[in-house]
């Protein structure tokens, strides 16, 4: 279990995936004129996040492959890097699979009617609102 906070820019990298989460973007503000001091400025964004080859739920990530396992986090004035000593729990994930089923006409069949009957329904009660109307 691992808790970060109070980070710019963190990237979680593996061979064929990574994750980037970024909080903070940091820009050069002049002010003052005619002197133009020249202020580093932090401003705060909504948490952009960018995948790749990785499942990430809540603060959870499920990654096809853990080889070469390093992250990277940056505050703007320090940079932290290190290959990742994480307990990583191996999940065998069932793959996807489609049931196909026997097609049933049957079914088809009713909804046809049910529309059919909708719309002579539908063709009476237009006929006899035109006789009612003046």
């Amino acid at each position: 279990n691992i808790t970060i906070s109070n980070y710019s820019y963190f990237l979680l990298n593996f061979n064929n995936s990574y994750l980037i989460k970024e909080k903070y973007y940091y820009d050069l503000y002049f002010d003052k004129k005619p002197y133009y001091f020249a202020y580093l400025r932090s401003n705060l964004i909504d948490e952009r996040v960018i995948v790749n080859n990785l499942y990430l739920d809540d603060n959870t990530f499920y990654v096809n492959t853990i080889n070469n396992c390093s992250y990277l986090i940056y505050d703007y004035f320090n940079i932290y890097s290190n290959s990742c000593g994480f307990i990583f729990i191996n999940e065998i994930v069932e793959p996807l699979s489609y049931i196909e089923e026997d097609v049933s006409l049957g079914l088809l069949f009713k909804i046809l009617l049910f529309i059919i009957i909708i719309y002579v329904i539908y063709r009476i009660i237009r006929n006899q609102w035109k006789k009612l109307s003046f």
